[in-house]
């Protein structure tokens, strides 16, 4: 994963969160690639590659 920093358009506020590249598996076990982009503070570590986590999405 990597820190991505982003700017408001037209504004000064910043916005900082995590991205990560990985695969989200469906219950019939069919593979789909995803970008995951959590909102992170600052200073938030990023997780080390093959973390496991657990996802709740909107």
């Amino acid at each position: 994963g990597s820190m991505l920093r982003t700017v408001k358009a037209g504004t000064s506020t910043v916005i900082y969160h995590c991205v990560y590249n990985t695969m989200v598996q469906s219950t019939s076990g069919m593979l789909f690639p995803a970008s995951l982009h959590i909102y992170s503070p600052f200073k938030d570590v990023v997780l080390p590659d093959n973390t496991v986590v657990f996802v709740i999405m909107k």
